[in-house]
């Protein structure tokens, strides 16, 4: 067992490429959905697949989202 990284690609059991980088996010961050339209967002919890986000989105209101699924 080694320490290095690899730069294999990964793939979930459909046989999609998985992406290698969580996507950067950040408290006071302006994000966009296609549903909620526009937001901020407030809080962040957990880690890899689990992870989410707290929005507080303008016309919306406050929603958590699962990062995996948030588009």
């Amino acid at each position: 067992m080694t320490s290095d990284h690899t730069t294999e690609p990964k793939f979930d059991r459909w046989g999609r490429q998985q992406q290698l980088e969580p996507p950067a996010i950040a408290l006071g961050q302006m994000v966009r959905h296609p549903i909620f339209g526009i937001g901020t967002i407030v809080n962040a919890e957990g880690a890899g697949p689990q992870a989410r986000v707290q929005v507080n989105f303008e016309d919306e209101g406050s929603k958590w989202l699962v990062l995996a699924y948030a588009k």
